[in-house]
């Protein structure tokens, strides 16, 4: 069986902070919710997931230097048949690094899933409160099956 889910998305590292810009979203149900993407924290950009099931759990690891961050969510297949788990992965060069495990993703056999970019900015900007978030979105690719 082929993977019936797996979004992709090419994120821009923010600078200046403290941008958050267009991290990839799925939604398993009405209180479930997972993102993933670049957050600025602790002076540098790093990959965030945050993952909601009954309570929200963040994890975060440095993202590589560069301009910008390739993230990957596929769902897990054992012996060709589809687990309940997605995994989150970024993807450097040839080079594809597992970041996340999420395990009850896809625990409702006819649940819905949602697929989304957007952008947030948490923040005013110091030397100028109104400026508006600016963020390019490219290269989403969700594959379905």
């Amino acid at each position: 069986m082929e993977n019936p889910l797996r979004p992709r998305r090419a994120l821009p590292h923010p600078s200046p902070p403290p941008h958050e810009p267009s991290p990839a979203t799925t939604t398993t149900g009405e209180r479930k919710w997972l993102k993933t993407g670049i957050e600025f924290f602790h002076g540098g950009p790093h990959v965030s997931t945050v993952a909601c099931d009954r309570w929200a759990d963040w994890s975060l690891v440095p993202a590589a230097s560069g301009t910008a961050v390739t993230v990957e969510m596929e769902r897990e297949f054992v012996h060709g048949e589809p687990t309940s788990t997605l995994w989150v992965y970024v993807v450097e060069g040839l080079e594809r690094r597992p970041v996340r495990e999420v395990t009850w993703v896809f625990d409702e056999a006819d649940g819905e899933c949602w697929v989304g970019v957007y952008a947030a900015k948490p923040t005013k900007d110091q030397d100028d409160g109104e400026r508006a978030l600016e963020v390019e979105f490219g290269n989403l690719l969700v594959e379905t099956v």
